[in-house]
């Protein structure tokens, strides 16, 4: 999936979405991915899991080019 598809088809097309409504997504997102970073390291996950969950968080952020 790359962002054309995901904000232009899905959330424009698909859910009419307005621009305001998915850069006010993107901003929650955003604001949001310090404190996810900082709960996946102190979970309870190994430190093998943690690192393959930080990899996934950044894969998906790259992919809607947020980080």
């Amino acid at each position: 999936m790359t962002q054309n598809i995901l904000f232009s088809y899905f959330g424009k097309e698909r859910c009419e979405l307005t621009d305001k409504v998915i850069d006010k997504g993107l901003e929650t997102i955003t604001s949001a991915v310090p404190q996810w970073r900082e709960l996946i390291n102190i979970s309870f996950l190994s430190s093998d899991m943690q690192k393959k969950y930080n990899d996934l968080l950044n894969a998906r952020l790259s992919i809607l080019k947020l980080f």
